[in-house]
């Protein structure tokens, strides 16, 4: 049951791949004729990666293919499966798939940088648990690996080219991409992850050439790093399922500053990667404190983002409102990453996200499952109107020239057109389009999650426009 497919291109002298045939056959692909079978269609580019949606397809074999006469080159292909009610033999919970990005699955998790926060997630007080546990305990949703790129450390370095953070890189390579400690006493390595992390899953890959065991490795979260020849402590995860070289190990929800594997007793420590997945589920709440006053207009159920605070977009996650207040709302969601805040009168104030909403009393959708021929929206040789207030979604087409969710058209000199106010979000190509139009207002509009350019000036003659 396929679902999400990842290709990701060459850093160096790649090809462009968001136009390549990706889908699943029963039998192998011939050599000068295309493959054929179920065909996957393409959701997102992001960072040098495509993601294809196959839609819960099967088949004994994935390809990626590209049409005509050309040269393919791509570094990695990643496949997820996609639950379904009707398999009869379902991957167990604590396995690690994702689902496809549209819209995109996240975990809970966040912590405030500064005290007083004004921009930061916490968990509300606990509320009593129920004498009888759920029958139905809500599943790990490992979508999002928590420990890669973080920092790490380890009790110390067998060889100079084998150091902590290559365990957390991504890679699997055994000889670019692996850690190794001197042979001594309890040896480990740790990562440094969010406190309020939840732990679920952690999958730890053995180094592919003289590799070691790792099934009776000691994996655990703790609240504090661990210390030379002593054994980490803190909370112990359970040995789980072997896989192909992959370990996996579930820590139950587990919180603490840092994730450790360890061997006991007098060994060296060897390992290619260290994978750590949330195990909380959708229904998590935050308190979440925000600047000024536009959070007063928000109702409960609407949908917000809350931009990434570093270096990597992909952090900008969605949470939908549960609660209002005069200093803030309360929201829930499958959060994943920290998002930094402080207050507004702080000298030392760096960053803090911004919030917003996506939720307008105005709806424009394409139906459900209309790709690649969803509904579009233009204003056409009109030099003067008003849009506000607007939720634009599900809309714009590929395939046919000028299909956005927004397109301005051949207006000409519009000082008396504005568009304000308004929310674009899960599109199909671009946000707001301009063409042939001059001395309009674009003013205060949200875009999130679409293909292509935000906001954009199709002919590039465009003039005196105010954004």
């Amino acid at each position: 049951n396929v679902g999400t497919v990842t290709v990701t291109e060459r850093s160096r002298n790649g090809v462009e791949l968001s136009g390549a045939i990706v889908g699943l056959v029963g039998s192998p692909c011939q050599q000068g004729q295309l493959c054929g079978g179920t065909l996957c269609s393409h959701t997102m580019t992001r960072s040098g990666k495509e993601d294809f949606d196959c839609g819960g397809a099967r088949g004994d074999y994935l390809y990626v293919q590209l049409s005509g006469s050309a040269q393919l080159s791509i570094s990695e292909v990643e496949v997820f499966a996609v639950a379904s009610d009707n398999d009869e033999l379902s991957p167990p919970a604590f396995a690690p798939t994702r689902a496809p990005l549209y819209p995109p699955l996240l975990h809970p998790l966040l912590r405030p940088l500064t005290s007083p926060p004004t921009t930061s997630l916490r968990p509300p007080p606990p509320s009593p648990s129920p004498s009888t546990p759920s029958p139905n305990p809500p599943a790990p949703n490992p979508t999002i690996n928590l420990a890669l790129g973080k920092p790490a450390r380890q009790s110390s370095v067998g060889h100079h080219r084998y150091t902590a953070e290559k365990a957390v890189d991504g890679g699997f390579d055994w000889k670019w991409s692996t850690i190794l400690t001197e042979t001594e006493e309890n040896p480990w390595w740790y990562v440094h992850i969010p406190s309020l992390s939840n732990v679920g899953t952690v999958t730890v890959s053995k180094r592919l050439h003289k590799g070691i065991d790792l099934s009776g490795a000691i994996v655990g979260v703790a609240d504090l790093p661990c210390q030379q020849g002593q054994l980490c402590g803190g909370i112990v995860c359970s040995h789980t399922l072997r896989r192909a070289g992959k370990e996996d190990f579930d820590c139950g929800g587990a919180s603490g500053d840092y994730l450790y594997v360890q061997l006991s007793g007098r060994l060296q420590l060897t390992l290619s990667e260290v994978e750590v997945y949330s195990a909380a589920s959708a229904d998590h709440e935050y308190q979440l404190e925000l600047q000024g006053a536009a959070h007063t207009a928000w109702k409960v159920g609407d949908k917000l983002i809350i931009t990434s605070t570093s270096w990597d977009a992909e952090e900008t996650e969605e949470a939908m409102v549960t609660s209002m207040s005069a200093h803030g709302v309360t929201v829930k969601g499958l959060l994943a990453h920290e998002h930094v805040g402080c207050s507004a009168a702080s000298e030392h104030c760096v960053v803090a996200a911004e919030v917003a909403s996506m939720s307008r009393n105005i709806i424009i959708r394409g139906e459900d499952g209309c790709r690649p021929v969803c509904g579009h929206f233009m204003i056409a040789h009109t030099n003067h109107g008003f849009v506000c207030g607007v939720e634009f979604t599900n809309l714009g087409q590929t395939e046919v020239e000028g299909r956005y969710p927004l397109h301005v058209h051949l207006p000409g000199e519009s000082p008396e057109l504005v568009i304000k106010g308004n929310a674009l979000h899960h599109n199909f190509n671009r946000g707001v389009v301009l063409h042939g139009v001059h001395s309009m207002t674009v003013d205060s509009n949200l875009c999130f999650r679409t293909r292509g350019h935000c906001f954009m000036t199709e002919d590039a003659v465009e003039q005196y426009n105010i954004f």
